[in-house]
């Protein structure tokens, strides 16, 4: 394939047509990319079973649930959403803490995590 590299004059016209759908790409980008420095953290803590692993994933949702409802937002006023897209950001933010609680609720009550996770 080849690598292609944008230029001032295509940043430029890039920037020219929404600064605003660029500074949430650009938001997008730093935010996918923490998590992933994140991800990588607990994954190598988690597999090595070390007694932090627990919070440490707890933290990780918690962040990926706090980027993904700030994108969600971010999303819907950009795009200048009606009623179908707040409810569609919505039910994702309320789906997500739902999920999130679950998690946390089995690493802070779970017999096997405890067991599992040791110094």
């Amino acid at each position: 394939g080849t690598i292609v590299f944008l230029t001032s004059q295509d940043l430029s016209a890039l920037w020219n047509r929404d600064p605003a759908i660029v500074l949430v790409g650009l938001l997008e980008f730093l935010g996918y990319l923490i998590i992933g420095v994140l991800a990588c953290k607990a994954s190598y803590v988690f597999f090595k079973r070390k007694l932090t692993a627990p919070k440490l994933v707890e933290r990780l949702g918690i962040a990926e649930f706090a980027f993904e409802t700030i994108r969600s937002i971010l999303y819907a006023i950009i795009s200048g959403g009606g009623g179908e897209v707040w409810i569609g950001v919505f039910l994702r933010i309320f789906a997500g803490a739902i999920a999130l609680g679950v998690w946390i609720a089995y690493f802070e009550m779970s017999r096997r995590v405890q067991t599992t996770f040791v110094d």
